[in-house]
C-alpha cells in the first residue's frame, strides 16, 4: 500500500469524479452537488471551487488548464479553464452521454462516449474539428 501524499478536503457531499493532471501537480475534483474543486495535488491546498450545478465524470486536458465535466442527466459537456477560473463553451449533446469525456495528448480534441458511438470536438470550440467527417453531430 502506498503512502499518503496529502489530504485535499473541502467537498460537502460524496466526491463522484477526480481527474489527474499528466504532470501530477493538479488535481480536479466534482461531488454530487455539483462542485468542481482544484487542488494543489502535492501539498492539498485547494486553488480554485467552481459551481456547476450538476456532478458528473471529470477529465482533465493533458496541460492540465480546460477540465471536461460530463452531465448524463442533462447530456451535454461543461468546459472549464481551471487555471482562470472560467467556463468554456457547454458541448449540449443529441445522443446520450455513457461515459467520461477523453482528451487527445495534444488536449485540443476531446472524444466522448455517446450512445451507438462517440463524438469528437475541438475542445476551446465545442466544433468538429477540421478533416473529421461521418461522426456524429452535436
Amino acid at each position: 500500500m502506498g503512502n499518503e501524499i496529502c489530504h485535499a478536503r473541502g467537498h460537502e457531499s460524496e466526491v463522484l469524479s477526480v481527474g489527474l493532471s499528466p504532470d501530477g501537480k493538479t488535481a480536479v475534483s466534482v461531488d454530487g452537488d455539483g462542485t468542481i474543486r482544484t487542488w494543489d495535488a502535492v501539498t492539498g491546498a485547494e486553488h480554485r471551487h467552481l459551481d456547476q450545478g450538476v456532478g458528473g465524470l471529470v477529465a482533465l486536458s493533458s496541460d492540465g488548464r480546460i477540465a471536461a465535466v460530463s452531465n448524463y442527466s442533462k447530456n451535454v459537456v461543461r468546459l472549464w479553464d481551471v487555471v482562470e477560473g472560467r467556463e468554456l463553451p457547454t458541448l449540449r449533446i443529441d445522443k446520450g452521454l455513457t461515459g467520461r469525456p477523453t482528451f487527445s495528448p495534444s488536449g485540443q480534441i476531446i472524444a466522448i462516449p455517446i450512445d451507438g458511438g462517440l463524438c469528437m470536438l475541438e475542445a476551446r470550440t465545442g466544433k468538429l474539428p477540421a478533416g473529421i467527417e461521418g461522426l456524429p453531430r452535436i
